[in-house]
């Protein structure tokens, strides 16, 4: 597809939450990466980074309203990410995607972010859960192990 690559919400995640046993990794490899490639977010993975990071059954310490706020402002502001949003196939995509595999309840959102993605032309993903995106056909490589 091309050289552009999509960094999963539990990345962005685990590098701002400074509790996660994750945290320096992640933030190592953002920062050791960020000058390197053509690094994607999509709408969705700054939704859910979002939903995580502000709940207290997600993480010890979320951070508040404003916290999260600027912290998606400085992701959608940096001259590292671009961002990406679901197009008019994606929905397509994503039913395609529901029809050729077994899926259950949650792993929907990452059928859409799989579904965004290649209607975006994206075809490597760095996340922690790398199983459901090979079986998708993707090139999905988690950093942190």
């Amino acid at each position: 597809m091309n050289n552009k690559v999509l960094v999963d919400t539990n990345i962005l995640v685990y590098a701002t939450n400074k509790n996660s046993i994750f945290h320096q990794k992640a933030k190592s490899f953002l920062e050791k990466e960020l000058p390197s490639y053509s690094l994607c977010l999509s709408l969705q993975n700054l939704i859910e980074f979002y939903a995580i990071i502000t709940n207290p059954k997600k993480i010890e310490k979320p951070l508040s309203q404003n916290q999260a706020i600027l912290v998606i402002q400085k992701f959608i502001e940096s001259d590292y990410f671009q961002i990406i949003a679901p197009k008019d196939k994606t929905i397509f995509l994503l039913l395609n995607f529901l029809k050729r595999y077994k899926v259950k309840s949650l792993e929907i959102y990452d059928l859409h972010l799989a579904a965004t993605m290649k209607d975006n032309n994206i075809s490597i993903i760095y996340t922690a859960d790398t199983n459901i995106f090979k079986k998708l056909g993707f090139r999905a490589i988690n950093p942190l192990s």
